[in-house]
Order: C-alpha cells, then structure tokens, then sequence
C-alpha cells in the first residue's frame, strides 16, 4: 500500500513543492533542524551521528522526530535536542505532530518508506533533505536528494545526509548516554560476571534471522562453564520465549530479563557484560555502540551494511554464503531458506574469546572482523 498510493501521491506533492524549490535553496540558512527517524531502534542509534555531529559543529537547535516504535531509545540520546514522537503508521496524526513544531529544516532519514517522504514535505516552506533510494520513488519532492548507496554500510549513508550542510569535518561517530546502576536492580545484576545474550529479531520474516534455541542453550551452557551469569534480554513481546528458553537451560544461573528492564537499564548491562551475543537487531547496535564486546549472528541481514561498527565487535555469517541479502529489511526471496543454523557453536565461543581481548590501537571504529568459519 505504501508503495502502490504513496509513489503517485508523492509525485503530486513533490509538483506543488517544486514551484518554491528554487527559492528555499537560495534562501537556506538553517536555524532549527529536524532530524526525522522513524525507522526502529537500530536505526535510531546509528543516525545519532547526525545529531552529534550537528550539535558539536553547528549553531542550529535540533528537533528529532520519532516513531513509537523507537521512542525507547530516547532516554540514550542526550544532544540538548527536542523530542516529539510521530507515529509514522497514523500519517494524520503525525502530520499534525509535525505541524505542530516549528522548523526550517527537516532531515528524512527514512530509506524507503513513500509515507516518511510525504510526511517530511508536509511543510512548503520547510527545506528537505533525504535520500534517493534506487527503485523507491520516493525523493522527488526533497529539496536535496542525496544517493543511498547499497555498497555503503548504513551509518555512511545516514552521515552522507549531512553533506548539504558543507561542514569542514568528518562526521562524528554516533553516541550514547547511559547511566550506571539506574536503579537497585541493574546495581544488583552487577554483582558478579555475566554475559548477556539476545536471541530475538524484529519485524518481517524475523524467524529467519533468529539462531535456533538448542544453539542458544549451549551457548549458555559454555558461558556458565566460563564462571559467568548469563542473562537473557528481549522487549515484552519477548517475555514467554525468553522464560521458556532459560527453563530449557535448566541452570540457576541463567535468566531471563526481557521486558524487565528499560533500553538504557540493558545499554547500562552491556556496558558491564563480559560480551554480548546478539542476532543482527537493535540489541546488536547498542552494544557495539557503547564497545561492549558484541558478536553479531548475522543470516539473511547484510552484515557490510548492517553490521557492528565497535572496535570491540565481530559478525559470524553462515558459512555457506547464502546470506547477506537484505539491504533494506523486506529482499527476501520467494523461498527463502533457513540458514542461520549453518552457524556453528564454536565459531560463536571463539568470537566471544576473541571480542572480549583488548582492542588494538589500529583497530577500525567501523570495521568489525567477519567470520564465516571456524576462528583460527
């Protein structure tokens, strides 16, 4: 439906806009920036490089734009901004959201989404930049339509977004805030080594990107077997799957959290965790943001696109090479396999051995290490 309504209804829009578009570009001089995220928590994460970069090398003050959907991030991102949330799936009421603000210059940092477009363009008066995806329809009413390039890992592209602005730095990495022992029970969980792991992805076909549970159960097993707790994170969404994967256990030191603890308690965990084994989701990024040794399963996710950008993190691919086909989040085939089992248990325990070794001075911000095979 997007696609099918939100292409004709975006070329009317963009047809109205581009009558003033001549003038907004002569007379663009932003003051007061609306950064548009409402993508999910992942995506969030990473587009705060925008936010810190624009916070530290601009004067304008900042607006960011959410979706329900990754309002829990919040709480993480501390740049002096304003917060609204604009829920992306009820269009009138995030129009009005949006109107309801007062902005110069709004940044879409939606991929594809013909909705986040015409919501960004709302304003005819508003400078827009976004991005123009291949095969998306979707940048024609943008003042500024910067190329979305499949070859780039996302957080490039989100910086990309800034080129506009012809700033005289690179971009600033993206940053978290999370505060240490928010209450009694994060100080509590402290209190000896443990791990953490995250068996749950999110939103279409997510069965497909999740390791089966006998892997996860003997991954806990290991992890006990280093002297470690080991808890299991996931939303409230996760919480039967996440009881019932710590009774397949069947040890006291495992336990489930999911739907106890908010986004900052868990970025708060991971930043005392011995490491972090996630499914490639927005768990993943927010470890390997704040440099917590992170492994990021990856099958179908596109790990040069969507991979952990910490010096402190490494992907495990299937070995065969099947994966690695989602740029955007829906290029499934019509019959997709299942091949996040071809990822072995120990390839996972010798990337957590490896991630949890001091990073060297060389090491890459945004060049994790891959694994496909056996770690030698």
């Amino acid at each position: 439906m997007d696609r099918l309504v939100g292409v004709p209804m975006l070329t009317g829009l963009a047809t109205l806009r581009w009558m003033g578009r001549r003038s907004r570009r002569e007379s663009w001089s932003p003051r007061r920036i609306c950064v548009y995220c409402p993508g999910a928590n992942g995506d969030l994460m990473l587009v705060t490089s925008l936010l810190h970069t624009l916070a530290t090398q601009t004067n304008c003050e900042l607006l960011l734009a959410v979706s329900p959907e990754n309002r829990h991030a919040l709480p993480l991102i501390q740049f002096g901004q304003a917060n609204v949330v604009s829920p992306i799936k009820k269009p009138r009421e995030a129009a009005r959201v949006l109107a309801s603000e007062s902005f110069d210059t709004l940044i879409d940092t939606h991929q594809w989404s013909r909705v986040a477009a015409m919501l960004a363009n709302g304003n005819r008066d508003v400078f827009t930049i976004g991005f123009q995806t291949p095969h998306q329809f979707r940048h024609f009413a943008h003042d500024v339509a910067i190329p979305h390039l499949a070859s780039n890992h996302e957080l490039q592209n989100y910086q990309s977004l800034l080129q506009p602005f012809e700033l005289n730095t690179q971009p600033l990495p993206p940053k978290l805030c999370v505060a240490a022992g928010e209450n009694d029970k994060t100080r509590l969980l402290s209190e000896r080594p443990f791990a953490v792991i995250h068996p749950w992805a999110a939103g279409y076909l997510h069965t497909l990107r999740q390791w089966p549970s006998s892997r996860w159960v003997a991954l806990a097993h290991w992890m006990v077997d280093q002297g470690w707790q080991v808890y299991i994170t996931g939303g409230p969404g996760d919480q039967e799957a996440s009881l019932e994967l710590a009774k397949s256990c069947a040890h006291s030191s495992v336990r489930s959290l999911a739907g106890e603890l908010s986004l900052a308690e868990v970025g708060w965990l991971l930043t005392q965790s011995e490491a972090l084994v996630s499914v490639n989701t927005g768990i993943m990024h927010l470890g390997s943001l704040l440099n917590a040794p992170t492994v990021s399963l990856n099958g179908p996710t596109n790990p040069d696109r969507w991979g952990p950008t910490g010096s402190r993190s490494m992907n495990v691919n299937p070995p065969s090479g099947k994966g690695g086909y989602l740029h955007l989040g829906f290029e499934y085939p019509s019959r997709p396999e299942e091949i996040m089992s071809e990822i072995e248990l120990s390839v996972v325990t010798e990337a957590v051995e490896k991630v949890r070794m001091p990073p060297s001075s060389s090491a890459s911000t945004h060049s994790p290490e891959d694994c496909s095979c056996p770690v030698n």
